[in-house]
């Protein structure tokens, strides 16, 4: 949407006979049998083909729950397309680094968001709020970090909440689930969390889970909404104490959530800094000309 508004000929979502026509089509999970013949006839008419990737899906681990939705053949038909890509484009650098063993032609593109995210506005709330919000696949991020939550519900006044992924009882002893609000290219999406007042994105160490990117962290900050992370190279675009907090063990998860329950001041400090980030160096408009080049270069 980005290279439309700069005057580019592009199809989002882009039906068959668009794709034929395109100069260079850039595919997101390709897997099934229809895109390995889409892509070996586009190949074959010396066409230019892009292979995006945001997630390791050939470093998935038995206990991620996605896991089970990609099976062998699906990931060799989706390291083919990495393979015969006139370009990859990936999300962080550790992704960078795991693919370049099928294709030396490996461009970082940091994940950022659109600047009309920036006009949404925060929801109110009577309560301070803890919440997340992700998919299934974080079942074992959120279990890292059960015990510091149930331990300061018995010590702060705070609702707990998580959309997307419910991850059932036995993990969180009091917390409330909202199901997805609608998903892009509405936006309303961000709705899920514009009433939190902090963000949570606890990251188990795992292959899969280094290569991911920083999202969470971005998304919150539109809200101006402080992040506790885990300590990661995920989120080592946080700056610890200025624009959120890194938590390297249970005891700083507790102790840096409660400081930020128990500190309203320190919230919106450290949220106006977070979004100040975000709009100095994530927002997608001004950060296009990186796509541009590595289109305009095939």
């Amino acid at each position: 949407m980005a290279l439309a508004r700069k005057g580019h000929t592009v199809s989002v979502g882009a039906k068959t006979v668009d794709i034929y026509a395109a100069d260079l089509s850039v595919w997101q999970r390709p897997h099934n049998e229809l895109h390995l013949e889409m892509v070996k006839d586009l190949k074959a008419a010396g066409k230019k083909i892009v292979l995006e990737a945001d997630d390791n899906l050939l470093q998935l681990e038995p206990d991620n729950r996605a896991f089970y939705h990609y099976s062998r053949e699906v990931l060799d038909r989706y390291e083919f397309v990495v393979s015969v890509a006139d370009a990859v484009t990936v999300s962080t650098p550790p992704l960078a680094e795991s693919l370049k063993r099928l294709n030396p032609s490996v461009h970082v593109l940091r994940n950022c968001l659109d600047e009309t995210a920036l006009a949404k506005e925060r929801r109110p709330s009577e309560r301070v709020i803890v919440g997340w919000a992700g998919g299934e696949a974080h079942f074992m991020d959120l279990k890292s970090i059960r015990n510091a939550i149930n331990n300061l519900k018995k010590r702060y006044d705070f609702d707990l909440v998580l959309s997307g992924f419910d991850p059932g009882e036995g993990v969180f002893e009091d917390y409330h689930h909202r199901s997805w609000i609608e998903l892009e290219p509405n936006l309303n999406y961000y709705y899920n969390f514009a009433d939190y007042g902090i963000g949570i994105a606890p990251i188990s160490k795992t292959l899969f889970n280094e290569a991911k990117s920083d999202v969470k962290f971005l998304e919150y900050s539109v809200f101006k909404t402080p992040t506790v992370a885990s300590k990661s190279v995920t989120y080592n675009t946080i700056k610890h104490g200025e624009t959120g907090y890194l938590a390297r063990n249970l005891d700083d998860w507790e102790k840096y959530i409660g400081e930020l329950i128990a500190d309203p001041e320190r919230r919106n400090r450290m949220g106006e800094a977070a979004r100040a980030y975000v709009i100095e160096e994530r927002i997608i408009q001004k950060n296009i000309r990186r796509w541009e080049e590595v289109y305009e270069n095939l």
